[in-house]
């Protein structure tokens, strides 16, 4: 069932607003399909669990993502080829979360990093105050026009437990998203390579974002090249499913 080559391989619970993904682009897809289907409210909080930030913000230069707003923008968004006589930049599996920060659909961002992986957990977020002072570099400037006078925000824990015992508050009525990379769990610094954390830690994180709140939406990136090989992924996403209490065969095809 799995296609771990397949990156436009998406699939989600009959029932639970819960969705597997193995490029993690599409996160902003279905992000922006729940709140255009209003299954989600704007001004939602994401919990990112990720090796990686994912913010690089150059989808700001492109307007066809910025202002979509219907099920088939969203088509033309995952379809787009560059011509020869235009270039916009395209949705991939590091820019997509500032555009759900601008569009509204997200108004806070919570990184949760892995300590371990030494290289990415040094690498500095971009802020709203980066938006916001930086006007030389035009990316950021745009960002700071979007959101300028909205009160969001960006913060960051190193590692699940952190964010745990922190014991964040979400706003009175705003939806709450998790989002999870599976190679959150691999400590290695090179790719298809992996260096997997102990699976009592794996299980004692997932249990502690299963239990933290009733989320609203669930995203889960496979990113299998990041995990190690094909069978390190398949192997946490196996525990995954085991924490969350879900099947694969529970799972059906999803598209827009």
């Amino acid at each position: 069932m799995i296609n771990l080559r397949n990156e436009n391989w998406v699939v989600k619970h009959i029932e639970k607003p819960i969705y597997l993904m193995v490029n993690h682009k599409w996160a902003f897809i279905i992000w922006e399909y729940n709140k255009i289907k209003k299954f989600i409210k704007e001004h939602a909080c994401l919990v990112h669990v990720d090796t990686h930030l994912d913010d690089v913000p150059e989808l700001v230069l492109n307007q066809n993502v910025i202002l979509a707003s219907t099920p088939q923008d969203l088509v033309d968004i995952v379809n787009y080829e560059q011509g020869e006589d235009r270039y916009e930049p395209e949705l991939r599996m590091d820019n997509f979360i500032i555009p759900s920060f601008l569009r509204g659909t997200i108004q806070d961002i919570i990184y949760v990093s892995n300590p371990e992986n030494k290289k990415e957990a040094t690498t500095k977020e971009i802020t709203v105050e980066d938006m916001s002072e930086d006007a030389n570099e035009l990316m950021l400037f745009k960002c700071f026009k979007l959101i300028n006078g909205q009160e969001k925000s960006i913060s960051r824990f190193m590692g699940v437990q952190d964010f745990i015992s922190k014991t964040v508050s979400f706003k009175e009525k705003q939806h709450e998203i998790l989002d999870l990379d599976l190679d959150y769990f691999n400590n290695s610094l090179l790719y298809r390579t992996a260096d997997l954390k102990n699976e009592d830690v794996i299980f004692s994180d997932l249990a502690a974002l299963k239990a933290y709140t009733d989320w609203d939406l669930i995203t889960v990136a496979l990113s299998p090249d990041f995990c190690g090989e094909d069978q390190d992924c398949l192997y946490l996403l196996e525990l995954f499913l085991k924490v969350f209490d879900l099947n694969l065969s529970e799972f059906k095809v999803w598209s827009i």
